[in-house]
């Protein structure tokens, strides 16, 4: 009786090891094929996407194909977000005395913008402050 009940444990450890290593080469096999997955960088249309600093259609810092890159600006065959020229930042219309926040650099300054890496309580102009107009004050960022 004793071996019988010695052979039903073998037999559940070595298919429960069997189970295990099984698990184990399958989550191997998925993870390769998704950081695989992850690695290229294409489009529906299987062409590699770039970043554009401004798309022919006037966008800024959009992932697109080449052909639709404004060639007169930058494009790089990565993401915006590893690049630095479409890193975001603050920026400042004077005329308006407006505080634009996530703003890449060149939007900025095709607005005739200031445009600052930092966020806008970082900006003095961004500040509220006391606003006199003639009798009138009021607290806002606007000049």
């Amino acid at each position: 009786m004793e071996k019988e009940n010695k052979k039903r444990v073998i037999k559940k450890e070595r298919l429960l090891l069997s189970i295990i290593t099984l698990s184990v080469f399958l989550m191997f096999t998925l993870s390769v094929s998704f950081v695989y997955a992850q690695t290229t960088s294409s489009t529906t249309s299987g062409e590699v996407s770039y970043c554009c600093e401004r798309t022919k259609d006037g966008a800024y810092c959009q992932n697109a194909p080449l052909s639709d890159c404004d060639a007169s600006l930058r494009s790089t065959p990565t993401s915006c977000e590893a690049t630095s020229f479409c890193q975001k930042g603050t920026c400042y219309d004077s005329d308006e005395g407006l505080c634009m926040e996530n703003v890449p650099e060149e939007a900025c300054k095709q607005a005739n913008g200031l445009w600052n890496e930092g966020t806008p309580d970082s900006i003095p102009q961004c500040s509220l402050g006391c606003c006199l107009v003639g009798q009138q004050a009021s607290y806002t960022t606007l000049q």
